[in-house]
């Protein structure tokens, strides 16, 4: 007879922090249980099976489990090789511009991928127009410093994108004043104004 346990024991022995990864594994069906049906207001209740725990902890633990095919690496790998993130790497992958597998959460690029993928990227910046420009396959102008970004903006004889043009500071110019057209003399005013008879005495 197969020992029947609670979603919070099943909890304790694969290691979990709450019941809610278990509940997920449980409709999934990777781990055997019922669902106990709602009584008086109650909420329904999963009863797990403790020997399919047992052997699902067995089965993670077991180090053949994500042994990934012969020539293949991984995001990290990839990824230095093509000198970018593992998040562009994944990316590639989800696009099907690189041929990986995909095992639970990790992926398992095939290296001669990787090198195709690198070796077209190189031959796509090595064309150049007649006046030694780098373009594209389509023929459209890339940036001549990154030599990533397309642009249509030419600086002297070379073509540089936005993030590669040298910033302009703006020159301070002073602001002109006006000017009165001739000097006032105010010294005359003072001389004729009239002092008041009670300011003498």
């Amino acid at each position: 007879m197969t020992e029947i346990i609670t979603t919070r024991e099943t909890m304790e022995i694969l290691g979990f922090k709450s019941t809610k990864p278990v509940c997920k594994l449980l409709k999934a069906g990777l781990i055997k249980g019922y669902r106990e049906k709602k009584r008086f207001g109650r909420r329904s209740r999963w009863r797990v099976d403790k020997q399919s725990v047992i052997d699902y902890r067995n089965y993670r633990r077991s180090p053949g489990r994500r042994r990934f095919p012969d020539g293949t690496i991984t995001t990290k790998e990839a990824a230095d090789i093509l000198d970018t993130t593992q998040v562009n790497v994944a990316m590639l992958c989800r696009m099907g511009k690189l041929d990986a597998i995909k095992r639970s959460h990790c992926w398992a690029i095939f290296k001669y991928s990787v090198r195709a993928y690198q070796k077209k990227r190189e031959d796509k910046h090595e064309s150049t127009d007649s006046d030694g420009n780098p373009v594209d396959g389509k023929g459209r102008h890339l940036c001549s410093k990154c030599q990533e970004t397309m642009t249509h903006k030419k600086i002297g004889e070379a073509f540089v994108c936005a993030g590669c043009q040298p910033k302009r500071t703006p020159e301070r110019r002073p602001i002109p004043r006006p000017q009165t057209p001739f000097k006032l003399d105010y010294s005359g005013f003072r001389k004729r104004a009239a002092i008041p008879e009670h300011m003498l005495s």
